[in-house]
């Protein structure tokens, strides 16, 4: 056996408290377990001749959501995952594949589609972008492949076509320089935009909350959410397949809303407009104090205009109240209106302030704090207009004085009118 100079035999006692001293430390470590690193990875596609951009097949390691960032740069589009890579082949016109940057040319692509086909849920956060085409977000194996989609603060997001959404937890892209023209949504479940200019509402399906802000709002198709707020500059519209459903529905803005297509059901409302409301509802109505988060707070119904009101056969009732300074025309078929309430400055008394209304109703109830100018009324049971003891005036009715300059009906041989009046009644 060949040792070396500088070995020496070490005592037999000492070699086993040392190795009896090992055993000690070996015995005191800990084994840690690495966090598992997240990663969204994503294919893309590009099709030259459509002129259509397509990421898909996202997978998703973790189970906290990642992120696709979307903005431009220069005269590029410019995709980022949070980790991860991009899986395709490159072009002239699209290029990052193995990285996690996308670039594509503006001028190649004007559809865009991100398509989630993973139940990992993972966001879409839009930096400053400007883009001309359609674009399209949605799942496509069922269930929500979409956290959120936000927009980083100060940016604006620019769709020069329509922007779809479908599966989605919650939309936020509230900022002042947005401009859409035309969005789709469906299977959200909190939705608000915010828009420069006009939009057109192609549909929006949403579980509990829909706000839209805008300098003029159309609907081409159905909207369906719990609570609704809308805000327009420049009034809104409405065509035949654009009904609206709403359990609570805001409205403030200037200009015409006209909500005149059959088929909306809405169940509470308040409205402060400066202009004209028409409403044509299916169901009963209520005539409410409602708020939208910290954003809205509404009282009732005010308009500067006409407020033209029409259910097939539900009942319209209040608790807040109805301020109109033009006509108010309400027709209910069958139904009721009774609008004896209003109290909002808690002295008992009904705070409505109505100038000139008709009424259609099987029977209706209507208080006024001032005086009021009835126009027409049909009935067919009882019909009892009270005015109040205010000594204000309003145009050609002077307070607590009840014209009557139409023709007033009750229809049933049984049918009563009731008069009330602080100040008097006259007929023209």
């Amino acid at each position: 056996m060949l040792f070396s100079k500088f070995w020496r035999q070490r005592p037999v006692n000492d070699s086993i408290c040392e190795y009896e001293d090992d055993a000690a430390n070996a015995k005191s470590i800990d084994y840690v377990k690495l966090e598992e690193r997240r990663v969204l990875n994503a294919s893309f596609a590009f099709d030259l001749m459509a002129a259509e951009l397509t990421l898909d097949n996202f997978t998703n390691d973790a189970f906290t959501a990642d992120q696709v960032d979307v903005s431009e740069s220069g005269n590029n589009y410019v995709f980022t995952l949070s980790d991860g890579f991009f899986l395709g082949t490159d072009s002239m016109d699209v290029s990052g594949n193995g990285t996690n940057v996308l670039i594509a040319d503006r001028n190649a692509v004007d559809l865009v589609n991100i398509f989630g086909n993973t139940t990992d849920s993972f966001d879409i956060n839009f930096g400053q972008l400007s883009f001309d085409g359609d674009f399209n977000i949605a799942t496509l194996s069922g269930g929500a492949a979409f956290g959120s989609i936000t927009q980083d603060v100060g940016t604006g997001l620019s769709i020069s076509s329509q922007f779809s959404v479908d599966g989605v937890g919650v939309i936020d892209l509230q900022n002042v320089g947005n401009d859409f023209d035309v969005l789709s949504i469906e299977n959200v479940t909190v939705a608000d935009f915010q828009d420069s200019t006009s939009v057109t509402v192609d549909g929006a399906i949403v579980d509990s909350d829909l706000s839209i802000l805008a300098d003029g709002i159309s609907i081409t198709d159905t909207v369906d959410a719990q609570n609704v707020f809308f805000q327009s500059t420049d009034g809104m519209s409405q065509t035949l397949d654009g009904d609206l459903s709403a359990s609570q529905l805001i409205l403030t803005g200037d200009g015409t809303f006209d909500l005149g297509t059959i088929g909306n059901d809405v169940q509470q409302l308040a409205v402060d407009v400066d202009g004209d409301l028409i409403l044509d509802n299916d169901s009963s109505l209520e005539i409410s104090e409602l708020s939208f988060g910290a954003v809205a707070n509404v009282q009732g119904v005010s308009l500067t205009g006409d407020f033209e009101l029409t259910t097939s056969g539900g009942d319209v009732f209040q608790s807040s109240n109805i301020i109109v300074a033009g006509q108010t025309s309400i027709d209910v078929g069958t139904g009721d209106v009774e609008l004896a309430d209003g109290d909002v400055n808690g002295d008992g008394g009904s705070d409505n302030n109505l100038f000139e209304v008709s009424v259609f109703a099987d029977s209706a109830t209507i208080v006024d704090r001032n005086g009021l100018i009835l126009l027409n009324a049909t009935v067919v049971d009882q019909l009892a207009v009270i005015a109040g003891d205010s000594d204000s005036d309003l145009s050609d009715s002077s307070g607590g004085r009840i014209v009557l300059d139409g023709n007033i009906t009750t229809t049933d041989a049984s049918g009563a009118i009731l008069f009330q009046a602080s100040n008097g009644l006259t007929q023209s």
